[in-house]
Formats: C-alpha cells, structure tokens, sequence
C-alpha cells in the first residue's frame, strides 16, 4: 500500500474509533475504567512492578489515575510522561504535585520534576486510540510509545481498552512495538491470546 494512502486508512481508522470512544456516557467510562483497574491489580508482572510510568487521562481516554494514586499511596514509584519534541520523557508524580498543559492540552508534570529514565521503569501503561487481540495499536499518529517501547523491550507494556477499542487485527508497521498485554473490561489479552 502506497505511504499516503496508509495514513489515510490509518487517519479513518483513529477518526471512527475516537467517535466511538467519545460516544460512551461519562458513567459507562467510569464502569469500564473500574472494570479494566481490577483485572490490573491481578496482573502478576503490575503486582511485582515498583516503578510505573502511567497517563493522566485526556478527552475520552480510559482513566488510569485511581490506579496510580494508589501505587503512591503504596510507596511505588509513579512516573507521567512529558512530551518532549518526538520523545516522551518520563517524570515522578505524587498526588497534588502541579501538572501544566502541553500544546496538544494534556497535562503533564512540570519540567522540574524529578526525572524517571526510561531504564528505571519496571511497567509502563500505554493510552491508545485502538488495539488488537496480538496487542498492536493505533495511537494518536506521533509514534511517542512506539520510539519510547524500543528503548525498554523488557518492560511490561500494558494496554488499557474500553470494550470498543478491541479488534481482531490492525494494521501494522515494522516499527510498531506490540504490547505484552491489553486489558479490557471483560478480558487480558496477551500475546498467547485471552484470559477471562
């Protein structure tokens, strides 16, 4: 398939699913933001993790922050990601430390911040716009977890997914990273295929 062309599907595919996702009712996002939570705290490699690099939620996307807060409360390390020019840079986070808004209007910790290299990390939750059942993405077009996962490929990747964000297959690059797992409310997916 030519380049252009390829962006185009991908362009269609991100603008369907975000419709999607931004059509649930701000209580179904809660109900499956629990959901998918609980089946996280089971997860044996998030168990073990004591440095996690997690998201705070922009738009519709799955809200990660009740787990998070948690992981502090518990004396585990929590890291945000910055975007910095093509790179994510990760920096520690504690409940009520400042947040700013980007460009893009996500808030991210503060430049000061403390920062958490990449090779520190023992988990990293990753947002997405879609996923598949061999945990591939679809992302917001800007490759920042793809270039940020090449740089830790023993980490555990976890994607977070409402129910709607899940099909069988996407299209996929060579430079695309595929997760170890993607968490629905219904199923943890992994690269082995589901668990329920």
């Amino acid at each position: 398939m030519r380049p252009g062309l390829w962006e185009r599907v991908k362009g269609d595919l991100r603008r369907s699913f975000l419709e999607r996702r931004a059509a649930l009712s701000q209580e179904e996002r809660r109900r499956q933001s629990r959901a998918v939570l609980d089946r996280l705290r089971r997860l044996p490699p998030v168990r073990a993790a004591q440095t996690i690099a997690g998201y705070h939620p922009v738009g519709s996307e799955l809200d990660d922050l009740e787990f998070i807060e948690e992981c502090v409360g518990r004396g585990r390390r929590v890291a945000l990601p910055r975007i910095d020019g093509v790179e994510l840079s990760f920096h520690a986070w504690r409940p009520g430390d400042d947040l700013e808004r980007n460009p893009v209007r996500i808030l991210e910790p503060l430049r000061s911040a403390p920062a958490v290299p990449p090779a520190a990390l023992d988990l990293v939750l990753v947002p997405g716009v879609a996923f598949d059942r061999r945990g591939h993405r679809l992302g917001y077009g800007k490759g920042f977890y793809d270039r940020l996962l090449k740089q830790v490929p023993l980490v555990a990747r976890v994607g977070l997914a409402f129910d709607l964000q899940v099909v069988d297959a996407l299209p996929d690059e060579p430079h695309d990273v595929p997760l170890g797992w993607v968490l629905t409310p219904g199923e943890t997916l992994t690269n082995h295929g589901p668990q329920h």
